[in-house]
């Protein structure tokens, strides 16, 4: 039998919407270079339509939390996505987000080669209400951000963390052919801990044309 006080925490959790479940951040790599070389009015409407493009191909449920610049927090609460619908949903934003750059560069005679990368992570997390944003609060959170900034030189990948893997290997992902092979890795986050995590690299296995092309295949 539940004890009143546990019922009373429990009430307080659901009433502050905390619980487990998944961040991903679509990150959008080269933004930097591409702000600073674009006019301002050009610039809002194409990041617009970029960041939009990620949004389009949904096949998670997801819940945006906000857009942050040249990125996206999304997430889901419940029980741990797999590696594969992860990876797969990475592919279907990155076609997507290839299809609109390729548009851009012709309707505003540009040669941008932007690219994108994905933050997949796993805790406990709440969220709370700021004007019209659900803004989301906790350790998991600032990790995620923080994995943004590694030692991975891809400008086109997944990273997935241990606690969305749980520690397992990602037997699950590399063995469907459908998607590429992993390499772990474990980095020092001052002030937080250290955290591995398994990178899929897109841009040593594929070409943005080959992504596509397999995309229009499945």
């Amino acid at each position: 039998m539940k004890r009143a006080g546990e019922n009373r925490d429990e009430k307080q959790l659901k009433d502050a919407n905390i619980g487990l479940g998944n961040i991903l951040i679509p990150d959008i790599s080269g933004f930097t270079s591409f702000v600073t070389q674009t006019d301002l009015v050009s610039g809002q409407l194409i990041t617009q339509r970029l960041l939009t493009s990620l949004l389009e191909n949904d096949l998670l449920d997801l819940e945006l939390s906000e857009i942050e610049g040249d990125a996206a927090l999304l997430y889901k609460y419940g029980r741990k996505l797999r590696p594969n619908a992860i990876l797969k949903q990475y592919e279907g934003m990155l076609e997507n987000f290839h299809r609109e750059q390729e548009k851009v560069n012709k309707e505003f005679n540009l040669d941008l080669k932007l690219s994108l990368k994905l933050i997949a992570h796993y805790g406990k997390f709440g969220q709370y209400e700021l004007g019209s944003f659900r803004k989301l609060y906790g350790a998991p959170v600032i990790e995620a951000h923080r994995l943004l900034k590694n030692s991975v030189k891809s400008s086109r990948y997944v990273l997935i963390t241990d606690d969305l893997l749980e520690g397992s290997p990602t037997t699950a992902a590399i063995n469907n052919p459908e998607f590429l092979r992993g390499h772990k890795l474990c980095e020092s986050y001052d002030n937080i801990r250290d955290i591995t995590f398994t990178v899929f690299d897109y841009e040593a296995e594929c070409s943005p044309r080959e992504i596509l092309e397999r995309s229009d295949s499945l």
